[in-house]
């Protein structure tokens, strides 16, 4: 059956193109990133996300999964959507209590290739990053 988002209590906010100031804000605002690509070979928003402090639920993807090994697990849940039986309100809510630690940050921060050199500059003097 399908699931919106009344039925797991949950709010949407669409902001089209931000600056990286305010990405970082919302990211940090942010109680989970949804990343629903089928197909992911990087998982630049999920790192993005990470790296600001905020779990990631995850389609099962090669980019997600690496990225889950890379970070032992930690920040990021990953599920098939192939599945019969998800229950979708209990990935949500495990995802969501999910703390990014300052390790998966460290080692996202050392092996990044991001483009986004001053997006990344900013997450580092941030002190005020969710631990």
């Amino acid at each position: 059956s399908d699931v919106c988002s009344s039925d797991l209590n949950l709010s949407f906010v669409f902001t089209g193109h931000v600056n990286e100031r305010k990405l970082i804000q919302i990211y940090q605002k942010s109680s989970l990133v949804l990343s629903l690509a089928k197909s992911e070979s990087y998982g630049r928003v999920a790192r993005e996300a990470i790296l600001c402090g905020t779990p990631v639920l995850a389609v099962k993807s090669s980019g997600m999964l690496q990225l889950k090994r890379l970070l032992n697990g930690n920040a990021i849940s990953i599920f098939d959507p192939s599945e019969q039986q998800l229950n979708f309100n209990n990935l949500i809510n495990a995802a969501i209590s999910m703390k990014v630690n300052l390790k998966s940050k460290q080692i996202i921060s050392r092996e990044s290739t991001l483009n986004r050199n001053n997006l990344i500059k900013l997450f580092i003097r941030n002190s005020t990053i969710n631990l």
